[in-house]
């Protein structure tokens, strides 16, 4: 099983390789007859909160994986208040499905965000959650029948799965306490056992069939 890699700037584009909102990408877009389009793929922008500001509506000044910022207002029926107090936090991180790139009336850029259902914060630094999605995918991923132990780094065919996560493997408890206690799966384990994170995992980014949302559909169902 392959597992999404969230560096992947296809299916996590920074904000300057997002559509715009007047005119077709089609990287991300398809037509049948020239005249209709639809999204040929999913995608997700991902962008760390560096500040915030509560006015008419949820403003958020925001920094990309290239290191550009840019704003994200919300024009949600809440005006943002939907959004979870205790996770909308600076150096916190948002996910918005199908993200473009919008022209404010005031000549800046950024991104007008009209569905909540579409964004998702995660309680981690950007930097942060990129380097959990490497550990996944060394770690979670088998190739040819095999997979890597989180605590000594040895490939093997029979691993033990953490009992909380699912996705990081070990030999034994020897092999998982070392992964908990000495190479950050203590913090690891807490933020990947969400189940948008776990989704956004295992979502086939590449099959588009109909729009999705958060909270994403179960892991369970994603992939028969």
């Amino acid at each position: 099983m392959g597992y999404a890699n969230l560096r992947n700037e296809g299916t996590f584009p920074t904000f300057s390789g997002l559509p715009e909102d007047d005119g077709i990408d089609l990287s991300f877009y398809d037509t049948a007859d020239g005249f209709s389009y639809t999204p040929r793929k999913h995608w997700c922008f991902l962008a760390e909160i560096i500040d915030i500001e509560k006015l008419i509506r949820v403003l958020l000044i925001v920094r990309d994986k290239a290191g550009a910022t840019m704003r994200v207002a919300f024009y949600t029926d809440g005006r943002g208040t939907e959004l979870a107090p205790s996770k909308l936090q600076i150096g916190h991180t948002i996910a918005i499905l199908y993200a473009h790139q919008h022209g404010f009336l005031d000549g800046t850029t950024g991104i007008r965000q009209e569905e909540s259902c579409a964004v998702k914060v995660i309680p981690m630094a950007l930097a942060d959650l990129l380097q959990v999605s490497d550990r996944v995918h060394q770690y979670s991923t088998e190739l040819d029948g095999k997979r890597t132990c989180h605590g000594c780094d040895e490939k093997k065919t029979s691993l033990q799965k953490c009992g909380k996560c699912s996705l990081f493997s070990y030999c034994d408890k020897s092999c998982q306490a070392v992964g908990w206690n000495d190479r950050g799966h203590k913090r690891d384990c807490k933020i990947v056992r969400d189940k948008d994170l776990q989704a956004m995992f295992l979502l086939e980014w590449d099959h588009f069939e109909s729009p999705t949302k958060f909270p994403l559909p179960d892991t369970t169902t994603i992939r028969g």
